[in-house]
């Protein structure tokens, strides 16, 4: 008999499903967040949430609840247009306004409570804006939700060198508690869509000004190796001149100390096709002309990565290219005793060189009127 009774409350519990489940109806899903500060210096919160399709009604597919506050958490809490509570458990992305970084609100203190969140997740993009985060948190159309557009813009890294690697909760988090200095990638509002362009820089928590360009961007790419893809815009004899990068090899840093002070050896590998030649004599294929062109992007290259790592040193007093990884895997003891000062002591007197090897694979479609060369 009490076999029967186990087993009867066995299927009972099977058939009902999880004891805490909700009906999708019945909850309010959050695909974004973005962080802003108002005239009279609260925080702004807005919340993306997805509309469930029974709700639709061949409108947006998602909606923008805006939450104000003294503190964060006080912002998404302020959220009362909505029937059912915000779950953060798909949360993908979080895009802080660079307003709201001032003062006593650092990036750190503005995480704080998404980390203590245990729904929310640790691999959550974060970025970086100069616009109202309602102006930013856009979509080419209104079928397509904007933190998941913005998210999948990354994976156009392979094709552009202007794409930072992404800054994850987690990664920031980590980096944020180390002082460690990073970039972030900004993402801003082009013709009503999101775009990804520029960065920020973090030193000790704090966001420092100016703030980088889409080809500073490149050339802090250049320089850490990060990069994944892209085209090199250079000239050659005159002639506008594209190189287009197909295979990327893993950097070669080498640091040195001694009597104080770094020196970096910074090797980087190319391997990819002239895309676009703007001579179109037959001399254009010549060893000799292929050559030239070449030394035109590897100068291309080494004098944009030369004036991003002098910017660094001088301007920003800040590792941005994160070359203290390096130099912590190389002197694991010494590192110790001067991460505090790296930025501003060691990192800004450090001394480097920049060697670029570029491989051309491919010519492109004029390449079937010769051979294909392998020029380094």
């Amino acid at each position: 008999m009490k076999r029967l009774f186990l087993a009867s409350v066995s299927i009972i519990l099977l058939l009902s499903g999880c004891w805490d489940s909700r009906n999708m109806e019945d909850v309010t899903l959050s695909l974004g967040i973005g962080v802003d500060v108002t005239k009279e210096g609260l925080i702004s919160v807005l919340n993306q949430v997805v509309v469930p399709p029974a709700q639709q009604g061949g409108s947006s597919s998602y909606n923008n609840v805006i939450g104000e506050g003294p503190t964060y958490h006080a912002a998404i809490r302020d959220v009362t247009t909505l029937e059912f509570p915000v779950y953060t458990q798909h949360q993908s992305i979080a895009v802080f306004n660079e307003g709201v970084l001032r003062g006593k609100r650092t990036l750190e203190s503005l995480i704080n409570q998404m980390i203590r969140d245990d729904h929310v997740r640790r691999s959550s993009l974060v970025l970086l804006t100069n616009e109202p985060t309602k102006e930013v948190l856009v979509a080419p159309d209104e079928s397509t939700i904007p933190a998941r557009f913005i998210t999948e813009l990354f994976g156009n890294r392979t094709h552009s060198s202007a794409i930072l690697k992404e800054s994850t909760l987690s990664s920031i988090s980590s980096d944020l508690q180390e002082d460690l200095t990073f970039p972030m990638q900004m993402v801003v509002s082009d013709n009503g869509s999101a775009s990804l362009s520029g960065s920020g820089i973090f030193k000790k928590g704090h966001l420092l000004k100016p703030l980088l360009n889409e080809q500073d961007n490149v050339r802090l790419n250049w320089l850490s190796g990060e990069l994944e893809g892209g085209i090199i815009v250079s000239e050659c004899n005159g002639d506008p001149l594209t190189f287009e990068i197909l295979e990327v090899a893993t950097p070669d840093i080498e640091p040195t100390y001694q009597n104080g002070h770094f020196h970096f050896h910074i090797h980087q590998h190319f391997s990819g096709r002239i895309s676009e030649n703007w001579d179109t004599r037959d001399e254009s294929f010549s060893d000799d002309y292929l050559h030239t062109c070449i030394a035109a992007v590897k100068k291309t290259v080494e004098d944009g990565a030369s004036n991003m790592m002098e910017r660094l040193q001088k301007e920003y007093k800040a590792d941005a290219a994160r070359l203290y990884l390096k130099a912590q895997l190389a002197y694991p003891k010494l590192w110790q005793q001067i991460r505090a000062d790296w930025d501003d002591v060691y990192f800004a007197n450090a001394s480097f060189d920049y060697e670029l090897t570029i491989e051309v694979i491919d010519l492109g479609a004029k390449a079937s009127r010769r051979n294909n060369p392998q020029i380094k």
